[in-house]
């Protein structure tokens, strides 16, 4: 019996949700990039116990965020054991939080809308669940909260295109990259401002190396497309993707930026790598 529970405690590990504390805190729910979507609590992960079993990250992601204590017991379980249902509803609900997420930045920020505009909106297109002074108080804090992080990742990635006044391309310098996307919430800003930053680091390199060959604008070019096809998860976690009309505006981008800096390059080859 002794070998048998051995066995049995051999499979456990630590919780990679909770650290082992068996509660989640605020400090859990940044690191898995949670905080717009979890608040601290018992963690639903390993129930508390601090422990899981080594197959359970096979079956569900640590960073679910579907998988909280609210969830009913029964839905827990499924989704513990790879319920196929189970986990297209965490897919579902992953992007419809996404796109409650990106929806108030949009309102917020293009549409100029205050946070308690913002508020009574979704409140009176949900009327039908009823809803108290405590419920738009809660509402408020949350629409609050999504604002003031989305400022924070905005001045992160401002640092990272705020240096196309430095290129010594007077043209490029002055250009609107992405034109059109930023008016559409369907993409995200601050994805926008990634794949921003990747076509201003392209005119750098260009400037840098004094590039005068198409070899060396291709192999550059090929290296900036391989960047944005890392950010193709991003765009689908938030509810997004690189579709017909972002592809097109793009490789427009690709094929001004070698223009303008004299090369004849051929636009399909200027992004050959791309999965977009």
């Amino acid at each position: 019996m002794d070998f048998i529970n051995k066995l049995f405690n051999k499979q456990k590990i630590e919780c990679p949700r909770c650290l082992g504390k068996g509660n989640v805190d605020w400090d859990d729910i940044k690191r898995l990039k949670n905080e717009l979507k979890w608040i601290p609590g018992q963690c639903a992960y390993c129930n508390g116990s601090g422990t899981t079993s080594k197959s359970l990250q096979s079956n569900i992601p640590v960073d679910t965020s579907y998988l909280t204590i609210d969830l009913n017991s029964e839905e827990q379980n499924k989704i513990k054991n790879g319920d196929k249902d189970s986990l297209k509803r965490a897919e579902n609900y992953d992007i419809q939080t996404n796109k409650l997420l990106n929806e108030i930045e949009f309102l917020h920020f293009t549409g100029k809308m205050n946070p308690t505009l913002i508020a009574d909106f979704y409140l009176l297109n949900n009327r039908e669940e009823g809803f108290d002074s405590q419920s738009k108080n809660e509402m408020l804090d949350y629409v609050n909260n999504v604002i003031n992080s989305k400022k924070e990742s905005k001045d992160q990635n401002s640092k990272f295109v705020s240096n196309q006044t430095e290129l010594n391309n007077e043209i490029l310098r002055d250009y609107k990259f992405l034109k059109g996307l930023y008016n559409d919430s369907y993409f995200p800003p601050f994805l926008l401002d990634k794949c921003k930053s990747i076509l201003i680091d392209l005119c750098f390199k260009i400037e840098n190396n004094q590039t005068t060959n198409l070899d060396e604008l291709y192999k550059f070019s090929h290296a900036s497309t391989e960047r944005i096809n890392d950010l193709e998860n991003e765009f689908y976690n938030n509810g997004s993707e690189i579709e017909t009309g972002a592809r097109e505006i793009i490789a427009e981008d690709f094929n001004f930026i070698s223009i303008t800096y004299g090369f004849d390059a051929d636009i399909e080859e200027l992004i050959a790598t791309r999965n977009w």
